[in-house]
């Protein structure tokens, strides 16, 4: 009787094909792992945008709010004006100003807003309540971040009526 020897090695490991697929599976889960956490910096980078443009808007509003609601009066008085001229109790005249060329808003000069932000529209309207009663001022007052790409892009949109305080 003959026998029937085995020749295979007394090595084992992995064949060509097994280590294929599991490099192939490796860079399949990489590809996921890698877009979730470029997903993830892109929401964190415009949601940090959008904050700043909130902020910057917000802050240009509550000072033109405060220096309107503080001003003795108003000098021009009508619907969808690009300025605001108002006296202060002090005397003092101030023109707040819709500068669109340079994308802000300014009070004599003074810029509301940091370079961070453009104001993209802008606009104040005046209409006299009657006798004896303070003017009402409409503010309308839109802003997006500056020289950012459509992904992260983030702009917000605000309109506030003020009145005079009466003295």
């Amino acid at each position: 009787m003959s026998q029937i020897t085995d020749h295979r090695s007394s090595f084992t490991g992995f064949s060509l094909i097994e280590i294929l697929v599991a490099v192939g599976l490796f860079s399949v889960i990489s590809a996921v792992a890698v877009q979730a956490i470029f997903s993830s910096l892109a929401s964190s980078r415009k949601a940090d945008v959008s904050i700043d443009v909130r902020e910057n808007a917000e802050a240009a509003l509550a000072t033109i709010e405060r220096r309107i609601r503080g001003a003795r009066s108003i000098v021009t008085c009508g619907p969808n004006m690009s300025s605001i001229e108002y006296v202060n109790p002090d005397d003092s005249v101030e023109i707040l100003v819709c500068d669109m060329p340079n994308s802000s808003v300014t009070i004599n000069g003074d810029r509301l807003t940091n370079d961070a932000v453009n104001v993209t529209t802008c606009s104040f309207s005046c209409t006299e309540a009657g006798p004896g009663k303070p003017p009402e001022i409409d503010i309308a007052l839109s802003v997006q971040g500056a020289s950012r790409s459509g992904a992260e892009q983030a702009s917000v949109r605000f309109m506030t009526k003020v009145l005079l305080r009466t003295y």
